[in-house]
């Protein structure tokens, strides 16, 4: 579930295949479609204004075989469009997206083989074309190869809690490097969690 301006986007498997609902706040309504260019599930999205950004993820084919993909669609809710972007570098599911400093972030999650990647990838949109972080989430620790990195984007600056510490840290973009959030800082970072033994999110 994603908002794109004023609308609500919900993309789930029905009986037969992958849809799209979208929420018209002015109308107050559930419309459906339209459809994705690659219906997928186990996407990673973010969004910016009236644009959608969705990227990775599952296609299931005819057959029932699965194919993780590097593909990555862009929703637009004034024009009621998807398209195509230029693919990321590595195929990814269960990932986790943000924008940072005017740019889409896709981090983490597991490859084709479920190899947990530790990479990130940032897209330049006026380039059309995806550059590859290597490393980014070397220092944090997960409790699930399944469970998406727990990332928010605050005043332009990238926190991560780290589920095996329940420490929140900051992400310096120009070390490529996580620090532990100093204590003199408000503990926003606690969300009373209470080291809560979470499968998914």
């Amino acid at each position: 579930m994603i908002s794109a301006g004023t609308q609500l986007i919900v993309i789930g498997k029905e009986i037969e295949s992958i849809v799209v609902w979208r929420y018209k706040l002015e109308m107050h309504k559930w419309t459906k479609g339209p459809s994705m260019i690659t219906p997928r599930v186990m996407y990673g999205s973010a969004s910016r204004g009236t644009d959608a950004f969705f990227a990775g993820g599952v296609k299931i084919h005819e057959n029932g075989t699965p194919e993780v993909l590097s593909a990555v669609e862009k929703y637009n809710a004034d024009t009621k469009t998807w398209t195509m972007i230029h693919g990321m570098h590595k195929r990814r599911k269960f990932s986790s997206e943000c924008f940072l400093r005017g740019k889409f972030c896709v981090i983490g999650g597991p490859d084709e083989n479920d190899k947990y990647l530790i990479c990130g990838e940032s897209y330049d949109k006026v380039k059309n074309s995806w550059t590859l972080i290597p490393d980014m989430l070397k220092d944090i620790t997960f409790k699930s190869p399944q469970m998406p990195p727990l990332i928010v984007v605050v005043n332009d600056n990238l926190y991560s809690l780290d589920t095996s510490s329940n420490e929140l840290q900051v992400y310096d973009v120009n070390a490529n490097v996580w620090k532990k959030r100093k204590q003199t800082l408000p503990k926003v970072g606690e969300l009373c969690l209470n080291r809560l033994e979470i499968g998914f999110w």
